[in-house]
């Protein structure tokens, strides 16, 4: 080293100090825009490795010979600009070029759709740069100058992104586990699993999933997929469990992230391109300093791996509205990190969460029908179901509220002697609450509350009074069963008054929604 110092030293030393003054050179977008009416992009119908329709970037300059590093699908020279075909939701690009340097992850000002035309425009710049000549040059204990040293250390630098090397210390969280699994608080939403499913590592790869099955495979293939082109519910907390491989392998509370979630993920850490045992992929560092290794495990298509090492997928639990051949997962590489969609038979690793696990609210609406006398009510019920435990609130009535009042009471002695015009009036009102005990998706309900019922008959002076044996005001218990069929919630109660067990029963049914 000694020897190549002394052998480089003058060589440096001579150019600068023969010169007061040099040109370097750079390059800086001036603008980016977004062209509304320009169809480019439609027509030329470029499409990426996902079958997604590519946006267009027009780079304006009047140089050639640059290099587009990103999600970047084909170049092509034109006249005074670069058409740049990349992917829909890239958000960073890295362009090189041999006199102007390297202009590393410029983030685009805005989402890049598909089939939309940008247009950019790249600065080329030639600045002079004062050399002050003598703070260079200097050897100290067989050492180059720092300035000097820092100057030669940059030559080549990011012909490849290079990754921050990184030890087991700087990721995980103490150790907690959950089902024997360790996870992390990142101070997200949920808490994320410290490795990769079928791994107790963080930089090992772990098992490769197609989107819905629960099994690993040996080919991964559309013909030989269970759920692509079939209909499959999601909600708030993701796919049904006998789609979830989380759940299956980890066991509950475990299970698939959410696109929300991973878009949490991927909006409130801080993201670094790194190197952990030899592996790459991103230390990814929540807003409470805690961090997790994501690895870059490659994608199986067919019965082989591809980028592994290079780029990383990672199933969520949800598809787009009415999709039946993709669903999203989470695209890592060394250019950027994203949302995508993709079709289902690919192979790609699980990174399972906890938290929020089943957790929702619901309303539904009730019809109740009774006995002795023939009555129907009507009424809302509203509550919320986490994990294994919930609460629910109803209220119902048939909007005739004559039982309010201090309405005479009417023995059946007096009915028989007939001294009523005929009319009669039901009055019905309950309002009762209680708890939901269970395991997702079923639910038993115990309940109480207060209501009345009353029967009313017209006196032949035009008052009404409750026939006692038909009435009952006071404590009511109620129990029953409720379940969660996708988006929907359906329930079932019987209702009795306490001081009438046996009579007056009550049947009530109710169809809503959760969310």
């Amino acid at each position: 080293m000694k020897d190549i110092i002394k052998i480089v030293l003058p060589f440096f030393a001579v150019l600068l100090f023969t010169a007061q003054s040099s040109v370097a050179q750079e390059m800086s977008v001036e603008s980016f825009t977004k062209l509304e009416r320009d169809m480019s992009a439609r027509t030329a119908n470029i499409r990426d490795i996902n079958g997604e329709l590519c946006a267009l970037l027009k780079i304006e300059t009047t140089e050639k010979g640059f290099i587009f590093q990103g999600m970047v699908e084909r170049t092509e020279q034109k006249v005074g600009e670069i058409y740049v075909f990349v992917s829909p939701g890239m958000r960073f690009i890295t362009i090189k070029h041999n006199d102007f340097g390297m202009l590393r992850n410029y983030e685009f000002p805005q989402t890049i759709e598909s089939g939309v035309v940008y247009h950019m425009k790249l600065l080329t710049t030639a600045k002079e740069v004062k050399i002050d000549t003598a703070s260079i040059g200097k050897v100290v204990d067989n050492k180059l100058d720092e300035l000097l040293a820092k100057k030669l250390s940059e030559i080549d630098l990011g012909a490849n992104v290079q990754p921050v090397v990184i030890t087991m210390q700087q990721i995980g969280d103490k150790g907690k586990t959950t089902n024997g699994h360790e996870y992390v608080n990142l101070g997200l939403s949920v808490k994320w699993a410290a490795c990769n499913m079928g791994e107790k590592t963080a930089e090992k790869l772990g098992s490769y999933y197609a989107w819905g099955e629960t099994s690993p495979k040996r080919n991964y293939s559309k013909e030989n997929n269970t759920t692509y082109g079939k209909p499959i519910d999601v909600d708030v907390t993701g796919v049904k469990p006998k789609y979830d491989m989380a759940r299956k392998k980890w066991k509950e509370p475990w299970r698939l992230p959410t696109s929300k979630e991973v878009q949490e993920l991927i909006d409130s850490c801080s993201w670094q391109w790194a190197s952990l045992n030899g592996m790459t992929g991103y230390k990814v560092t929540g807003p409470n300093g805690n961090s997790i290794f994501i690895p870059t495990s490659g994608i199986y298509s067919g019965n082989e791996v591809v980028g592994g090492g290079k780029m990383g997928a990672y199933w969520t639990a949800n598809h787009k509205e009415n999709d039946t051949l993709g669903a999203s997962y989470l695209y890592i590489a060394s250019n950027g990190y994203m949302l995508k969609d993709t079709a289902r038979y690919y192979g790609m690793n699980i990174r399972p969460v906890l938290g929020n696990y089943n957790r929702c609210n619901f309303v539904t609406l009730n019809y109740a029908n009774a006995f002795i006398p023939s009555q129907s009510s009507y009424g809302i019920s509203i509550g919320a179901v986490k994990k294994y435990i919930g609460y629910y609130a109803t209220v119902m009535t048939n909007f005739n509220f004559a039982g309010f009042g201090n309405n005479e009471q009417i023995t059946d002695n007096v009915i028989k002697e007939g001294f009523y015009t005929g009319k009669t009036q039901t009055s019905r009102f309950s309002a009762n609450a209680g708890v939901l005990l269970g395991k997702p998706r079923y639910y038993l309900k115990v309940g109480a509350g207060y209501g009345f019922r009353t029967l009313l008959w017209q006196k032949d002076d035009n008052t009404w009074g409750e026939i006692m044996s038909n009435t009952y005001k006071g404590i009511e218990l109620n129990a029953g069963a409720m379940v969660l069929l996708g988006r929907f919630v359906v329930s079932a109660d019987v209702v009795l008054p306490i001081n009438h067990i046996g009579d007056y029963l009550e049947t009530r049914i109710g169809l809503g929604f959760k969310f």
